[in-house]
Formats: C-alpha cells, sequence, structure tokens
C-alpha cells in the first residue's frame, strides 16, 4: 500500500502548504514586533495625552480646541478637582507599611503618630 501523501498532485499541494504555513509564520512574526514596539512606546510614556485630555476626554478636548478660553477653563478645573500631589502621601504611607512588612518590626507609637500625622497634613495641603 503506497502512503496517501505522494499521491499524484501532492508536491503541488505540499508547496501551497509550506506558503501558507510560511505566511502564518511572517503574519505572527509581524504582529509580534509591531506589538513590541508599541510595548516599548507605551512603557516609555510617549504615547500618552496630555494629563487634561486623560482626564476630560479627548472628543470633549477637541470641540474645545481652538477655543483657549475654554482649555484654560478645563485645566483649571481639573487642577483643582484631581491636584497633582494628591497621591504622594498615600504612596509615601504604603511604601513605610511595606517596608515594616519586609523588615517584620513594628513602627514603635511616636513613629506611628508621626506618620500619620504627616499624611494628614500632606493631604491638607493637596486639597485645600
Amino acid at each position: 500500500m503506497e502512503n496517501e501523501i505522494y499521491k499524484e498532485g501532492s508536491e503541488e499541494q505540499m508547496i501551497v502548504l509550506g506558503a501558507n504555513v510560511l505566511g502564518i509564520l511572517l503574519i505572527a512574526a509581524w504582529v509580534g514586533f509591531v506589538t513590541f514596539v508599541f510595548y516599548i512606546l507605551i512603557k516609555l510614556c510617549l504615547l500618552r495625552v496630555s494629563r487634561t485630555t486623560e482626564i476630560v476626554g479627548s472628543d470633549v478636548w477637541q470641540l474645545a480646541m481652538g477655543n483657549e478660553g475654554v482649555q484654560n477653563f478645563l485645566r483649571v478645573t481639573i487642577d483643582e478637582a484631581y491636584p497633582r500631589e494628591s497621591g504622594s502621601y498615600l504612596k509615601q504611607k504604603s511604601k513605610l507599611l511595606l517596608q515594616e512588612k519586609r523588615q517584620r518590626t513594628h513602627l514603635k507609637e511616636g513613629q506611628l503618630k508621626r506618620l500619620v500625622l504627616m499624611a494628614e497634613e500632606q493631604l491638607k495641603e493637596t486639597m485645600g
């Protein structure tokens, strides 16, 4: 019994199959390369919109294009509602708590009170 792969015309079929497999591999390589490039650009923050556009939305920001008064109003409103440093005290607090957890040592009562006061002061400063 002959192997059915080697029937008449199967050589052409194998060429077509090989071309299709090659096409699949090239497409996968292209998608991987483009994905990698965009991943790097995103991680380097080169594909970010401005802070105002991110919060308001690009559709609203485009509607405000050309109207400097509206753009300034949006910037001021966002700066008041979302202070730039509002999360810094939380970052510092979580950093200290993580450090404490890693070292398995407990903060002394005075240090903990000082940390809480510092966090409250920063919150008052940033939120007004």
